[in-house]
């Protein structure tokens, strides 16, 4: 079975068929999550499950580029990993105690602009922003989903995104897909 393959055969597979990150997801992604909300008890679990899910993409990048020696001194993938994810959880933990600060001083317009070139374009972006937040905040696979599928740098295919999320086909990514861009549709209505 794939989930037992060691760290050796899963980087050359994932370096052969990048699709193969999935066995990262499925080995690690729960466990992680369970474990890393105990210890970052101020982000809510769908928070830390999206950056688990970031941290594994990440991963995805870094893999061709890895320098240390998987099996000596205890170093494998699955620690790799876990302190990527430790360490993006607390930059996220201070960045929320930063904004925190900021907003009891009513000063968190310095945090997001710093140039106010084009009015209209900052405030678009900004009402963006604000509403992926929002849908992050709600937790569930919409962020990731739309974030993956979206992005300029991962551009996620649907059955890639069928394979990652344990979907039961195509149509149901598409069909989530639509569903999580309506609620951040509406989320922007609202600001």
């Amino acid at each position: 079975m794939l989930l037992n393959i060691n760290d050796i055969e899963l980087i050359d597979r994932i370096i052969a068929d990048p699709n193969h990150i999935s066995i990262l997801y499925e080995r690690h992604h729960k466990d992680f999550s369970q474990q890393l909300s105990s210890k970052f008890r101020d982000i809510n679990l769908h928070a830390i499950q999206d950056i688990v899910t970031e941290s594994i993409l990440d991963l995805l990048e870094k893999i061709p580029y890895l320098q240390f020696e998987v099996g000596k001194d205890n170093k494998s993938l699955e620690n790799y990993l876990f302190v990527m994810c430790r360490n993006k959880l607390y930059n996220e933990s201070k960045k929320a105690t930063e904004i925190q600060y900021e907003e009891n001083n009513k000063s968190i317009s310095y945090l997001y602009h710093k140039h106010e070139e084009d009015t209209n374009n900052n405030l678009q972006f900004e009402k963006w922003k604000q509403s992926l937040e929002v849908l992050k905040q709600r937790g569930g696979k919409c962020y990731s989903l739309i974030v993956l599928s979206t992005s300029k740098i991962y551009k996620y295919k649907i059955s890639d995104l069928t394979r990652l999320f344990n979907y039961a086909n195509d149509a149901t990514t598409r069909t989530r897909k639509f569903n999580c861009l309506q609620s951040l549709k509406s989320i922007l209505t609202e600001l």
